[in-house]
């Protein structure tokens, strides 16, 4: 008689332990204050849901969380009883090589299945060029906190013929470093593949300041350093890329 060997079962990747920041999660519903007062809104938290919480706030008795939310940063505060509804949790990170729906499913999170040390992943870099109008932001060091532009890169080559559709399978938007030139402007490196190697936590982020400016003139904001901080250890900043020949 034969017996068949079991599969392994395939196992998540062991997190990262990222010192200053915790993964919570909430146990009953909790409002939440922007981050940056008079811009903007911030969305509630509600039971279940998982934030990051930065331990080294700056702010007596209150709690600076980033919710996870797909393709960006949002950072709050959440009101001193907040604290007792925020459980630590323990962070499940994907099994297998790091990818863009991944990332931006993870959000916030993915700092914790990665932490500062490189990683690779394939990525789309449309061919599309633009920002968006709003807030104005003056920030230091400007290639990771400024006005310096970033990236955006898909999951996948968006549909059709329209680069400036955002395919369902996620985006994630990264900054660069000076040394590196790699934007969606730019009509040699869009629309095309890339291998692209990043990171989490970058050691400039210690330095990030911030200052909120209403392209109408309505108000400034100074932020709170410690808001300025958290959001730049959470940006993904790129290392390196290269182009990913077409099969």
């Amino acid at each position: 008689m034969r017996f068949c060997r079991p599969q392994a079962t395939p196992q998540p990747r062991a997190p990262h332990p990222v010192e200053g920041l915790e993964l919570v999660r909430v146990s009953d519903d909790l409002s939440l204050e922007n981050a940056v007062p008079g811009f903007g809104e911030v969305a509630d938290a509600t039971q279940g849901d998982l934030l990051v919480r930065i331990e080294d706030d700056g702010r007596e008795g209150e709690s600076l969380v980033a919710p996870i939310t797909m393709g960006g940063t949002v950072l709050g505060w959440a009101p001193p009883e907040g604290e007792a509804v925020l459980a630590p949790v323990e962070p499940i990170c994907p099994e297998g090589e790091a990818n863009v729906p991944l990332l931006s499913r993870l959000g916030a999170s993915a700092i914790f299945c990665h932490g500062a040390e490189p990683f690779a992943f394939p990525a789309y870099l449309p061919g599309f060029c633009g920002v968006g109008g709003g807030l104005l932001a003056e920030g230091m060091p400007d290639w990771l906190n400024g006005l310096a532009p970033g990236t955006v890169l898909y999951g996948e080559d968006p549909p059709g013929s329209d680069d400036s559709v955002a395919p369902a399978s996620g985006q994630v938007f990264a900054r660069l470093p000076p040394d590196l030139a790699l934007t969606n402007c730019d009509p040699d490196a869009g629309g095309r593949w890339h291998r692209v190697t990043a990171h989490y936590d970058d050691p400039a982020a210690e330095q990030c300041r911030t200052r909120w400016i209403d392209e109408t003139g309505a108000g400034v904001v100074d932020e709170d350093p410690a808001v300025s901080v958290a959001r730049c250890r959470l940006t993904l900043v790129i290392n390196s890329t290269e182009p990913i020949p077409d099969p």
